[in-house]
């Protein structure tokens, strides 16, 4: 039998391998296994991961959701079903359980690559395990660090099943560590973080709840950045969808905020490439004409380290030129014609603030007043590790 422990007024969604009804039997703010109220739905195959958007709408559409059941603390299957199963919770943290040799997978699988972090790590896990969605695993990748990184986290996903560690014996790079953790990723939704960055609570809450009301299958968010020391710097504010053309001018995605669904895409890598890496991911998902949405609220917290390699303005640059001309085979004339915007664009951001904002350049956080953003506050620059 498989038990799951629900916050109170959680709503529950099952879907199954298998046809049938299932039954959630329960009685509000009863103990597990009682009596009670039915609530009956039918299950819907699972989708292979690339079935594409009109596959996941209509499966969508097909669910018979079952009735919100307001304060019930636990809740239990009454029989086990063949083959393998997945629930999750939509609102509320939940403690999956199993027994009986039922596989359950968890809805969002969280890439963190580190090298050298053991400073930072142990405060990164801590603000996944504190998301109020608690149907996660966590993947960090130890990037060959010479500290005790891979120590920390090997400690800490011995008190939390939910955590992988993965040790890789050479330096490779972000894009090595983060494909390392994708491609071992057992969620529908890939989602990101550095492990030198945090999550705000409601994060991964609210961020798949918008992805639903907005059928997205890629997301980003706002955020907050911080110096070394945890001082505030300033917002980082977003637009509210990207394309394809205006993501090639300005990468507005940070990567602790972005997310995407393998039931439309399919398990999509970083381009081996040293830096920027993770801008032409979300290239690569735009490609093809897909519309990325953005939540204009602060999702997490980006750490600014002088010594990180996104630091160097020129690096990057360089890296943003190679990226246009040889992962996105960009012709001479549209790389510069891209590489002209984001320069651009940034000098005007950082000198003209208010005349970046009348041209949707740059952008106030929702809630945030105009002058959080006094200091640049402009899109990401990218995050690699050494």
């Amino acid at each position: 039998m498989v038990h799951c422990r629900l916050a109170p007024t959680t709503q529950v969604d099952i879907a199954a391998k298998i046809p049938g009804n299932w039954r959630l039997p329960g009685d509000n703010g009863a103990a597990m296994g009682a009596t009670g109220p039915e609530y009956i739905g039918r299950a819907t195959p699972e989708l292979k991961p690339g079935a594409g958007r009109a596959a996941v709408r209509r499966a969508n559409s097909e669910w018979n959701r079952p009735t919100n059941a307001n304060h019930l603390s636990a809740c239990v299957l009454e029989h086990p079903l063949p083959g393998g199963w997945r629930a999750f919770v939509r609102h509320g943290s939940a403690d999956f359980r199993s027994s009986g040799g039922i596989r359950m997978t968890p809805l969002v699988s969280v890439v963190t690559p580190v090298h050298n972090g053991a400073a930072f790590i142990r405060e990164t896990i801590a603000s996944v395990q504190a998301q109020t969605w608690g149907d996660w695993e966590l993947l960090v990748v130890d990037d060959a660090s010479e500290d005790d990184s891979a120590e920390v986290v090997e400690a800490l996903a011995a008190e939390d099943e939910r955590i992988r560690l993965f040790r890789l014996e050479r330096n490779g790079g972000a894009a090595v560590a983060r494909n390392t953790a994708i491609a071992a990723a057992r969620g529908r939704y890939i989602a990101f973080l550095d492990g030198d960055d945090l999550w705000l609570p409601h994060k991964l809450d609210r961020q798949l709840a918008f992805m639903r009301e907005k059928e997205a299958a890629f997301s980003y968010g706002a955020y907050e950045r911080v110096d070394e020391k945890g001082r505030h710097l300033s917002p980082v504010g977003v637009p509210d969808r990207l394309r394809y053309g205006e993501l090639l001018k300005t990468c507005y995605v940070g990567c602790l905020t972005a997310m995407y669904d393998t039931n439309v895409f399919g398990k999509r890598y970083m381009p081996l490439i040293r830096r920027r890496q993770d801008y032409a991911l979300w290239l690569d998902l735009l490609r093809d004409g897909e519309t990325a949405m953005g939540l204009n609220e602060v999702l997490g917290i980006y750490r600014v380290r002088s010594g990180s390699i996104s630091a160097n303005k020129a690096s990057t640059s360089l890296y943003t030129w190679r990226m246009y001309r040889e992962v996105e085979a960009l012709s001479l004339a549209r790389s510069a014609w891209c590489f002209t915007h984001q320069t651009g664009r940034a000098v005007v951001r950082h000198r003209m603030p208010g005349l970046a904002r009348r041209l949707g350049w740059l952008h106030s956080v929702d809630g945030a007043s105009a002058g959080d953003c006094r200091r640049p506050c402009g899109p990401s620059q990218g995050r690699d590790t050494e």
